[in-house]
Formats: structure tokens, C-alpha cells, sequence
């Protein structure tokens, strides 16, 4: 099938594992990616684009925090990896933050004070929405991890007039709708995922994600997706939590269904 078919193929079908349990960085230039979301606002209405939150700069404690730089680990397992799969639950304990699946990990935070959600997990573990929205060059097959690597260029899929066809898989990415990025993955031969993605505006990485450390198809501890805390501390749904939260804040919410 060539190269290219191999790729697209992987893509298409991963995750090629039963488990993986890695570690990694990712992060995004929210200011960079919210003044291009206003440029292309102006340039569509001729006014000045609404000032909208969503992807408004946090002020973090730290000054040596990397917000490109996030730190993430996450744990899979099971032959379905939806992110919908079964009830969420999240864990905080220990100072961390496990955000877990039945059937499938999430990402565990081991700084207490940047507690950020790693809400891109399908966009890299299950890639075959890309399929439809990009074109994709192959660079090179460089290793990464030790592991057999292909090493692409996506570019945005348009129709006869020049419109991106879909923009599923950027907005996954918490990138709006306007703004372009230029793309460059680095895809597992063995397993279809993206181990590494760089997306450049005006040729300034804004966007990336980075797996450093992977091991697959190894055994992961039981209590990884037991849904139990390590310090014994109760797991509560979202909705619970947001019970207490409420609660502490002096709200009566006796008689409210979790």
C-alpha cells in the first residue's frame, strides 16, 4: 500500500495496544492563539473581535511554570478507549488530580498547584478525526522513544474554494474557529498514536504535545483504574463535587439529586 497508506492506516486504527502508560509534556500560547482569534474577527466583521475568556492567560504562583511545558502522565488500557466510556469520576488526592475512565486513563498532575486538565487525550490517542481534515506529507521515519516513528507535515484540507473542510480536530484542540495552525506529527508506527505535535502560527510553535517516556503493552497496577484514592480520601462524581463546593460556600442543598 506505500508508505502514506501505512500511516493513514495506523491512524485510522489506533490505539494499537491494550495498554500504555506514559509520560510527557504538553501546553499552548493562549495569548498568541486568542490575538490571531481577534485578528480573524476583525477581518471578518470589520470591528474588533468580541473579548471572550475562554482562552484567557491564567497567573500561575510559579514563575518557573511552562505553560508549553505542562507536565502529564497518563495510563490506558482496554480494547474501547472512548472517552465516554462508562461514569467519570475524579480523584484528588495526595496533592494530585487523576481524572479517570472505566476502561481507560487520565492524566494524573504532580504539581498541586497547576491542577489542569488534559482534555486533548482522544485528540492524539485516537487520530482518525484528523483523516478527514488534513493532508498529510510524510518528512522522514526518525525514531523517537527508541521506537519506529513517522514524521509528517498536516495541512489543512480544503474544497475547490479554497474552505477548510472540517475543523473537528482543532477545536478538540481548544484552537477556534478562524484561527490556522500548520501542523507537524510525529506518528507510532506500531501503535497509530501521536507521540509528538507541533502547531505553528505565523511560524511560532503555539500549540505542542509531547510524549517522553512510553511503555506499551506492559502491565499497569490494578489501582490505577480501581477509582480508589491513595490516601483513602472518597471519589466522588463531578456533580457531587460541585455539591460541596456549593455546600462550603453556604448554600442549602438539601433534597438536590446529585
Amino acid at each position: 500500500m506505500g508508505t502514506l497508506g501505512d500511516l493513514l492506516e495506523a491512524m485510522h486504527d489506533a490505539p494499537r495496544a491494550h495498554t500504555m502508560h506514559g509520560r510527557g509534556t504538553h501546553g499552548r500560547d493562549h495569548q498568541k492563539i486568542r490575538d490571531a482569534m481577534l485578528r480573524w474577527q476583525e477581518q471578518r466583521t470589520g470591528r474588533g473581535g468580541m473579548q471572550t475568556e475562554i482562552f484567557g492567560v491564567r497567573g500561575d504562583a510559579d514563575p518557573d511554570f511552562d505553560p508549553m511545558r505542562a507536565p502529564i502522565e497518563f495510563w490506558c488500557a482496554g480494547e474501547n478507549w472512548r472517552l465516554d466510556q462508562g461514569p467519570v469520576r475524579t480523584v484528588a488526592a495526595e496533592g494530585k488530580v487523576l481524572n479517570s475512565h472505566l476502561g481507560q486513563g487520565g492524566v494524573l498532575h504532580d504539581d498541586p498547584t497547576h491542577r489542569r486538565w488534559f482534555d486533548q487525550f482522544a485528540t492524539y490517542f485516537r487520530p482518525a478525526h484528523w483523516l478527514g481534515s488534513f493532508r498529510f506529507d510524510i518528512v522522514d521515519d526518525a525514531p523517537r522513544l527508541q521506537r519506529a516513528t513517522w514524521h509528517v507535515r498536516a495541512r489543512a484540507a480544503a474544497d475547490d474554494d479554497g474552505h477548510r473542510i472540517d475543523r473537528g480536530p482543532m477545536m478538540m484542540l481548544g484552537v477556534p474557529g478562524g484561527v490556522l495552525l500548520d501542523f507537524e506529527l510525529w506518528i507510532d508506527q506500531a501503535t497509530g498514536v501521536i507521540v509528538r505535535c507541533e502547531g505553528r502560527l505565523d511560524g511560532d510553535v503555539v500549540l505542542r504535545f509531547e510524549i517522553e517516556q512510553l511503555a506499551v503493552d506492559e502491565p499497569i497496577e490494578p489501582e490505577v483504574f480501581a477509582l480508589v484514592t491513595p490516601d483513602g480520601s472518597p471519589v466522588r462524581t463531578q456533580r457531587e463535587m460541585q455539591l460541596e463546593h456549593l455546600r462550603a460556600r453556604g448554600v442549602d442543598v438539601t433534597g438536590i439529586d446529585p
